[in-house]
């Protein structure tokens, strides 16, 4: 806190509370040493104590809402049968592309993933037969860093290092829609659950919202045709975009920018910002940045992924940290991301140290696997319910050149 706001505040409270002679004394004392702030109300002192005493009552709250909720959850797991984690290693492709593997996406129907390089090209590869079925290489002239798979039509959303993004239809050789909405990176973009909407976030500080175009075309035609969509709006904050994702709904999002200690959960058709300080005693310091923001299944909790070796799991639209998960080994150059298993029980981590993925039961937040195989650095991570089987898939993919495949079944 600022010393010469301190004095002022002694100042006024003598000087309004009769404390004359103490008053003048002080005034004799400070003469020419510091120059008085102007304050915003009376008695601003009291004002300032009584927040600080509400600080502490409200911090206890929360500690004690912490331990009921934790003991909540391990009742609740004691509850439910136990979910065994086990994994086996599904597919490792090492031939895809020649060069580092920037992001890998599994199609909604799990039978394609979606994989792009620093060598500027978009693959798509049958995960069955190992075959690469589209090779796109004139999207960009930058790196494309980013993608997300249509819910429900054959159409990828990508964001490059050239500021531009884009649609396309990944099985058919056709011309992507272009936008050059961004005047720097495009870090994030996503589709709402039911593909609507979407967004893009970007190093030039700004997401931008598009909504889909009403149509009316044969399905012939339209599983031809890449969907229009237009320019809804557009956000601005306070540093650059690392993680953007749709919350509860398809008209809300949540934003985590640098240079920033709040959650923004915005309201599509308002614009209304309702933000959530992160940090648990409600200051401004900000102690981590947040690189991955992920809702859970259920949609009751937010993961939060920092660059300081710490997953977190908060209550949605809220402060209160459900669970920290220790046990990674990042930092703001890594890009670390996280999952959620569909089922809600396990949470999943890329992690530097040994190039590997940290899984977790996030109920106890005791660590239940390590996912190992690559032998560089793990850049992206996805995971899909394979709807069909039942069966979970987790795509990881590396700068060692490769995408590895894991299933895991329900035991």
């Amino acid at each position: 806190m600022d010393f010469a706001y301190i004095v002022t505040l002694v100042d006024q409270f003598l000087k309004q509370n009769g404390f004359t002679f103490t008053h003048e004394m002080f005034q004799q004392e400070i003469q020419d040493k510091f120059n008085l702030k102007i304050l915003q109300s009376e008695n601003e002192l009291i004002q300032r104590l009584n927040e600080h005493e509400e600080l502490k009552k409200s911090s206890i709250t929360k500690d004690n809402q912490q331990e009921k909720l934790r003991q909540a959850l391990v009742e609740f797991k004691h509850k439910q049968n136990n979910h065994p984690f086990k994994s086996d290693l599904y597919r490792h492709f090492s031939e895809i592309h020649s060069a580092n593997i920037i992001s890998v996406k599994i199609s909604p129907d799990c039978r394609y993933i979606a994989t792009t390089s620093t060598d500027k090209t978009l693959k798509i590869t049958e995960i069955k037969t190992n075959k690469i079925i589209q090779t796109f290489d004139k999207i960009s002239k930058g790196t494309i860093l980013c993608l997300d798979f249509h819910p429900n039509e054959n159409v990828i959303l990508g964001g490059a290092m050239d500021g531009t993004h884009f649609l396309i239809n990944y099985l058919q050789n056709q011309d992507p829609i272009k936008f050059r909405d961004h005047s720097k990176y495009v870090s994030v973009v996503s589709f709402s659950e039911n593909g609507n909407y979407f967004l893009t976030g970007s190093h030039d500080y700004t997401i931008n919202i598009y909504t889909k175009t009403e149509q009316k075309e044969e399905k012939q035609e339209k599983e031809m045709k890449i969907t229009e969509f237009t320019h809804k709006s557009k956000f601005t904050f306070v540093g650059v975009i690392e993680s953007a994702i749709f919350g509860k709904t398809e008209t809300e999002i949540i934003v985590s920018s640098r240079n920033d200690h709040f959650f923004h959960y915005i309201d599509l058709e308002t614009s209304q910002d309702t933000r959530i300080n992160m940090n648990q005693n409600l200051d401004n310091h900000i102690s981590f940045t947040v690189m991955d923001l992920q809702v859970s299944p259920d949609k009751n909790h937010l993961l939060v992924t920092t660059d300081k070796d710490r997953v977190l799991i908060y209550l949605y639209k809220s402060n209160l940290q459900v669970q920290s998960l220790y046990g990674t080994s990042n930092d703001e150059f890594t890009n670390p991301k996280s999952c959620w298993d569909p089922s809600s029980h396990f949470v999943y981590s890329t992690s530097q140290r040994d190039f590997e993925v940290i899984v977790w039961d996030y109920i106890d937040g005791e660590k239940v696997a390590n996912l190992n195989i690559h032998s560089g650095l793990i850049r992206n991570i996805h995971v899909r319910l394979n709807k069909s089987t039942q069966e979970t898939f987790i795509a990881t993919c590396s700068y060692d050149k490769s995408v590895a495949l894991w299933v895991r079944k329900q035991i």
